[in-house]
């Protein structure tokens, strides 16, 4: 293996580990639960005002909806070029990431241990986020 593939790998497990520290922190620990709690209160209580309505653009950037006609767009332009595995890989990649994010939704969700604010959530609503797994899987493909 190159010393560049080996840096790169040896970079991804160590993001592997700190996010494992993370959920363990936000998880099992507490304070950590209860620092993670208290942000998610705090979020949902923001006057969002002007700023709803650009979030709300954003997060609709991550709607299925959205992500397919990207995705499609994205093949098109990779079949265009020549590049028929390009195509299949973004394919491929966004399957993946989707299936994925539910399979870690289902293993990772917990509930708050109170009430936050009006807000009431499922276990759709859980880490980790569909949209941003979407969003981050288009700007990856």
């Amino acid at each position: 293996m190159d010393r560049r593939a080996r840096q790169l790998l040896v970079l991804a497990a160590g993001c592997a580990a700190l996010f494992a520290m993370l959920l363990a922190v936000a998880y099992l620990w507490g304070p950590g639960r209860s620092l993670d709690e208290r942000a998610l209160t705090g979020f949902v209580s923001v006057d969002r005002g002007r700023l709803e309505d650009i979030t709300r653009a954003l997060v609709q950037l991550g709607d299925p909806r959205q992500v397919a006609r990207i995705a499609l767009g994205l093949v098109a332009l990779a079949a265009l070029r020549g590049r028929p595995r390009v195509a299949l890989v973004v394919i491929l990649l966004l399957g993946a990431t989707s299936v994925s994010s539910q399979l870690l939704k289902a293993l990772f969700s917990h509930s708050p241990s109170g009430p936050v604010g009006t807000a009431v959530f499922s276990a759709e609503e859980t880490f980790p986020s569909g949209h941003a797994t979407a969003a981050m899987s288009l700007a990856l493909a």
